[in-house]
């Protein structure tokens, strides 16, 4: 089995990550439904625990899918107050490489 970062540091770090990745991918038109594998596709880590991650960002109502045990087919969407959050740790994770009037 593949390893899954289960601390509450690591925890913090995928719920920036995943909230940054929805928020660039809705703004680049790929869709505010996403699959958790396109998910995966852009993120340095292995199944188990991205779907990890979603499941617990989805049990607490930051994420919403169609399914309650996520897979790679499961369609995950920011919840209405996470697309907030989001925008402000994309703005922040990229502050130095945006113009002014950007976003």
């Amino acid at each position: 089995m593949d390893q899954v970062e289960k601390s509450p540091l690591r925890a913090l770090f995928w719920k920036d990550e995943i909230l940054q990745i929805l928020y660039w991918m809705d703004g680049e038109g790929f869709g505010k439904d996403v699959p958790a594998s396109q998910i995966l596709a852009l993120l340095n880590t292995n199944k188990d625990n991205l779907h990890y991650h979603l499941e617990k960002l989805v049990k607490d109502k930051v994420l919403n899918a169609n399914t309650t045990s996520v897979d790679d087919s499961t369609m995950i969407s920011l919840s209405g107050d996470a697309k907030k959050e989001a925008g402000t740790r994309f703005a922040e994770a990229f502050q130095g490489y945006q113009k002014a009037g950007h976003g």
